[in-house]
């Protein structure tokens, strides 16, 4: 991120929590909790919590679902308590999109590749928790993807930038944007806005975003090589 843009990263003071602007909150992950998933994963963002479990490729038992030339992928997101409403099948729809482009889907014609996403506790960033969170699950049951999928938001605030925001923050933040990249040439594969920005604005909360990215790509990738160690 040039100057200019680390400046709005820059111009506020700590948190509530403590955490400078540019700060991430403390990540913890695990892979291979569930034993009747295919692939799973529980990954925090400190009070921001998910579950992931990974079905199949199975066979495709809806003829809607299969497809002569790729796998069809089904996305489930599951809301702490009570039954999914709009935004949770936003956020399905959102994930369906995004792993459509990651996964090798021709790798697997007339099949059906099943994501279950569960909240386990929300307190904010939650849709980029939830896309890590299904990242290192795929990463666990073998799926072939073409790169790393990362995952980012960043508030704009009146006082500027904030990454990683947490439930509080997003309710009196002005936007929240929430950016999803390729860990191979750094490609966005996920965008999603809340509220109105201007340009130049906006464009600081997608290299903020990128510059979070880079941080969690060092992280999922020594999660999975702890992972392949302790299977071998």
């Amino acid at each position: 991120i040039n100057a200019e843009y680390m400046g709005l990263l820059l111009n506020r003071m700590p948190r509530e929590d403590g955490r400078q602007p540019a700060q991430l909150r403390g990540i913890t992950s695990e892979q291979g909790v569930l034993n009747r998933a295919d692939g799973s994963a529980r990954l925090s963002q400190a009070q921001s919590s998910v579950l992931v479990a990974v079905y199949g490729p199975s066979e495709a038992k809806q003829i809607r679902k299969e497809h002569l030339d790729r796998a069809h992928i089904d996305v489930v997101f599951k809301p702490m308590s009570g039954q999914p409403d709009r935004q949770e099948r936003e956020y399905e729809a959102i994930i369906q999109r995004t792993l459509q482009t990651a996964i090798m889907v021709k790798s697997h014609p007339r099949t059906v590749i099943t994501i279950v996403i569960q909240v386990l506790n929300d307190d904010g960033s939650i849709l980029s928790a939830a896309l890590n969170g299904t990242c290192l699950a795929l990463l666990d049951a073998g799926i072939e993807m073409d790169s790393t999928l990362l995952c980012s938001s960043c508030a704009v605030t009146e006082g500027g930038l904030i990454l990683d925001p947490t439930a509080a923050e997003e309710k009196s933040a002005l936007s929240v944007v929430t950016m999803g990249y390729r860990s191979v040439e750094s490609g966005v594969v996920l965008s999603h806005m809340t509220g109105f920005l201007d340009d130049v604005t906006l464009f600081a909360c997608v290299e903020a975003c990128r510059s979070a990215c880079l941080q969690l790509l060092a992280f999922l990738r020594s999660v999975t090589n702890k992972r392949y160690e302790s299977i071998e």
